[in-house]
């Protein structure tokens, strides 16, 4: 048993001994391994340090021509911008820099504006290359050297070839660049490209330029720069902020912009269609998931990252687009989704988790790009909205603001079957509202397609219980009329949710010959719609004339009012619209011109209401009654010097309207031009002798409501008047100068000082102009007032002066005034409350202080007994008690 064990144990040790040694080996040929690899990696360097600039002829014309022709570029049309700042401090600190922005964005002019200023600070020579290898075929030992490589990882996808070319090169590049300071290499590279992960295989680091970042992101200032850098002085005006901001290659644009001759210079800059679709296309050969991902966005219009996976209609869409394009890989939801991500900022923005372009135009040409490939995607798949706007028959030739996706006649059955589907799922005035209708051809064919579905649709209704016809009938397409009702004539007569008939919707938009067409095919014209509402109010209302004067003789009910319109007829709307023809058509068939609404309000009032000169002169031609009054008592004289209607106020009058009528409250109308502030229609009633003294109601004349309004001209004017009080005063005893003093109006003030106005006059209250003032704290105008006499110490009712009121409302301003003007500090009211008291219970430690350094009376109580220390601790202001305390008081 003994000897079986030692076996054993023997056994396991020698197999110990062999594994250990087996490692040892192999650690040994990986230590030789990578002794043979640096040594060749020594080698190549040695080697390329040997034959040092052997650059072929062709190669270095071409390095030569490339560096020319950004200098070309460059000279006085670079705007150094803070991005263009860092990218040159940043290859002054570090070996390798990567630019990365959007397409356009100034990239390489960066790049290769940070490479001249190091060849002229630092006599760096500067070598544009296309392949990591070349860094290390073309540096020079002990040389300043700047490489640059433009797209380094592809231009419009990364490209897997120059991905495995960098990872082959990176190590030899990472030691050329840690044996040689005197290198620096700038990488440029979309930013839909950039992956940093990806770049981390690649054996060597790069500092990060992103020139969409906040610090380096591009401003208004600097676009501006831009673009007045290649456009000229009267055209860059032209181009608002707005504009200039809305592409982020706006640089790009400029530059192509100034090597074109371009005739409307808002429409390049805002509609860039050329710049947009040759990038498109370049997508479409580069990078085919790309450009599919636009397309899916670019019909979707909106894209939920988190429904997209999920969503049907997607997988369809995915599944037309990559059938029609020919391509030979169906892309995943993931990739597309990956790929929209890559195009943010370019084309593409991220809002609420949702993708989406950046803004309309964008949306508007990309689809127009794509359209050339997916024609039949977009015409099946796209939203009503684009289909009505955006798509248009070739054959149809018209000038059209956005960009307009063509349908030629190969394709003209994909686009009337999308149109029929819209028309089945009740569309009807999206199909018939698009404005291809308004041409004959796009009519015909349609006709053509309609009548394949026609009897599955003809007597069904939209969402707003509209019939084909009603919608035909409110566009005013004959045909199209003709056509529905010879199909089935009891359209005619179908109402939608309103009540309304086709003929009302014919009359109200005034297409004169299919309103005749329905009356001939037996509708009623006095037919009323849910709101009682007749097809004749309807042309009346919309001032379609000859409508109107058709409908005129079939026995129109001309006088009927309406309740929706506060029982008003048709006269009057046509009068408050200044709808002349109408007006003239209406008075010759016998309206009646005096008809009043539900508040009395005759065409007439509402003439001059609107001002409408004309409409008033037919109407007193036809003898309407130019004294009327409405429920209030205004007559249309009053209304017209509310307005201000200089012209209608003269009619008026000439024709016998009573300047000095006066409405239920005693209001004339001088009141009301003067409290309008209409002077002009004001000196057309005193020509006329208006009373310019009378007093309304409550007591107010025009010179008062002048006041109260600050116009100080109309307050002149009557002032100027024989016989006029300044100083009268209404019911409660206001005069005119305390309302320019509640109101702050310091012109009006002095107007009515200068016309004697009594400045210590009082109201029922014994309020003085100056107690007036101090409550509302107009400082200059309690100036005026103790300049004109004001009793500075005048005690109302309550016995309240000046001081106590400015106390109560915090005027610390007003305080001082009152105090340096030698107020009186203690005057007490009724109550026994000193001005001192007022501002401690109101907590105003402003004025506190001010009236304590004037010496008021610490310790002085009210009525009952309380202090001012005592009511400001009462209110809780502590530091006003604490102030108060200070100078010895009593806490009672």
């Amino acid at each position: 048993m003994k000897d079986l064990d030692t076996v054993q144990i023997d056994e396991v040790k020698e197999k110990f001994v062999s594994l250990i040694n087996n490692q040892k080996s192999s650690f040994e040929n990986k230590i030789d391994a990578i002794d043979s690899e640096k040594k060749e990696l020594e080698e190549k360097i040695s080697q390329l340090e040997e034959n040092k600039r052997k650059v072929p002829c062709h190669v270095q014309e071409l390095q030569e021509e490339t560096i020319q022709n950004w200098k070309d570029k460059l000279f006085n049309k670079f705007v150094v911008t803070k991005a263009a700042e860092s990218v040159y401090q940043r290859i002054k600190s570090e070996k390798v820099v990567a630019v990365i922005g959007p397409t356009g964005a100034g990239k390489s002019a960066y790049a290769y504006h940070a490479a001249f200023k190091l060849k002229e600070e630092n006599d760096y020579e500067i070598v544009p290359v296309r392949q990591p290898s070349e860094i290390a075929q073309y540096y020079l030992p002990d040389t300043h050297q700047v490489f640059i490589i433009d797209d380094f990882i592809g231009k419009y996808g990364f490209d897997e070839a120059e991905s495995v070319s960098w990872e082959k090169e990176g190590p030899l590049l990472q030691k050329v660049l840690s044996k040689n300071d005197q290198i620096k290499v700038i990488l440029t590279c979309r930013k839909s490209i950039w992956h940093s992960e990806q770049c981390k295989r690649f054996g060597f680091s790069a500092f990060v330029c992103d020139l969409q970042s906040d610090e380096l992101g591009i401003n208004l200032s600097e676009t501006r720069t831009i673009c007045e850098t290649y456009v000229e002085k009267n055209d860059s005006e032209r181009l608002s902020d707005e504009l200039i901001m809305m592409y982020t290659f706006f640089p790009s644009l400029c530059s192509i912009f100034s090597s074109k001759n371009v005739d409307e210079i808002e429409s390049f800059f805002t509609m860039p269609f050329q710049f947009i679709e040759e990038e498109i296309n370049k997508y479409k050969r580069k990078s085919q998931v790309s450009y599919i991902s636009l397309a899916v966005l670019a019909i979707e219009q909106k894209i939920a990252k988190k429904s997209f996976f999920d969503n049907v209609k997607h997988e369809e869409l995915i599944q037309d687009l990559f059938r029609e394009s020919g391509f030979q890989t169906l892309p995943s939801k993931k990739l597309i989704i990956s790929h929209l991500m890559a195009l943010t900022d370019t084309y593409i923005k991220v809002d609420d988790d949702c993708f989406e372009f950046i803004h309309q135009t964008m949306q508007n040409i990309v689809l127009y790009c794509i359209a050339k490939t997916f024609l039949v995607s977009v015409l099946k798949n796209c939203s009503i909205g684009v289909f009505m706007n955006q798509v248009r028959l070739a054959c149809i030739k018209e000038e059209q603001i956005v960009p307009v996706i063509q349908v030629t006649s190969e394709y003209e059955n994909a686009y009337f079957t999308r149109l029929a589907k819209e028309l089945c799922d009740g569309q009807y005035m999206n199909v018939f509202g698009n404005n291809q209708n308004a041409f004959v051809i796009f009519r015909k064919k349609w006709l053509v397609h309609l009548n394949k579905i026609i009897k599955k649709i003809l007597l069904k209704t939209n969402s707003d219980g509209q019939t084909l016809l009603h919608v035909v009938s409110s566009l005013g397409y004959e045909d199209y009329v003709y056509y529905f009702t010879k199909t089935d004539d009891r359209l005619v007569k179908k109402t939608d949710t309103k009540g309304n008939t086709p003929l009302h919707l014919a009359a109200l938009a005034g297409h004169l010959n299919i309103v005749k067409y329905l009356v001939e095919k037996g509708q009623n014209v006095h037919i009323l719609n849910n709101e009682k509402v007749s097809p004749f109010f309807y042309a009346c209302v919309s001032n379609n004339i000859q409508v109107v004067k058709y409908m005129i003789k079939l026995e129109i009910k001309i006088n009927e009012r309406y309740t929706i319109i506060e029982d008003r007829s048709v006269l009057h709307i046509a009068c408050l619209n200044g709808f002349n023809q109408i007006v003239q058509i209406l008075l010759n068939n016998h309206a009646t011109v005096d008809i009043q609404d539900k508040n009395g309000l005759t065409p007439l009032h509402l003439t001059c209401m609107n001002r409408q000169v004309d409409s008033a002169s037919l109407l007193i031609v036809a003898r309407a009654n130019v004294n009327i009054k409405e429920k209030t008592g205004k007559t249309p004289l009053h209304m017209a010097c509310e307005k201000g209607d200089e012209d209608i106020a003269e009619l008026l009058i000439k024709h016998h309207a009573s300047v000095n009528s006066r409405t239920n409250d005693g209001v004339t109308p001088f009141h009301e031009a003067c409290d309008n502030g209409h002077q002009n229609v004001a000196n057309i009633l005193l020509k006329y002798n208006a009373n310019y003294r009378q007093q309304d109601k409550n007591g107010w004349t025009a010179l008062s409501l002048s006041c109260a309004k600050g116009y100080n001209d109309i307050v002149k004017l009557i002032l100027h008047l024989e016989k006029t009080d300044v100083n009268i005063s209404n019911k409660h005893g206001i005069t005119p100068l305390m309302l320019a003093c509640r109101e702050n109006k310091k012109n009006v003030v002095e107007s009515l000082l200068a016309s004697k106005a009594n400045v210590n006059q009082c109201n029922n209250y014994k309020s003085s102009p100056l107690e007036y003032t101090c409550t509302a704290g107009h400082m200059d105008i309690v100036n005026v007032l103790l300049e004109h006499g004001a009793n500075i110490n005048w005690q109302s009712k309550g016995g309240i002066t000046p001081l106590h009121t400015a106390c109560m409302n915090n005027r610390v301003n007003v305080v001082n005034v009152l105090v340096e003007k030698m107020a009186d500090i203690n005057t007490v009211d009724v109550l026994g409350e000193s001005p001192l008291y007022t501002a401690c219970f109101n907590g105003d430690i402003e004025i506190v202080k001010i009236l304590l350094n004037k010496g008021a009376t610490i310790n002085r109580t009210d009525t009952s007994g309380k202090s001012p220390v005592a009511i400001a601790n009462k209110n809780g202001f502590s530091s006003i008690v604490e102030l108060l305390d200070n100078g010895n008081t009593v806490l009672v």
